[in-house]
């Protein structure tokens, strides 16, 4: 997992996509084997599409884990 700021991690987008690199190519990942779920605010749907682009399945999670958040906390 690699963490980034909780409400928009635009500024830190360029960070991410280095660990992340980093962290593929050091367990010799292949894009065909790796899911990315992305969750940093308006910066994720460009990460996800740049991801894609380069061959990974990623998904923009980030609406996800509010709904799942908000439905946990009702029950």
């Amino acid at each position: 997992m690699i963490e980034a700021s909780k409400s928009d991690s635009w500024e830190q987008k360029s960070e991410i996509e280095k660990v992340f690199r980093e962290l593929v190519d050091s367990r010799q990942f292949t894009p065909a084997k790796v899911l990315v779920m992305v969750s940093m605010g308006p910066g994720a749907k460009v990460f996800v599409n740049e991801l894609s682009e380069a061959g990974y399945t990623a998904w923009d999670a980030g609406q996800f884990f509010d709904l799942a958040y908000k439905n946990i906390k009702e029950l």
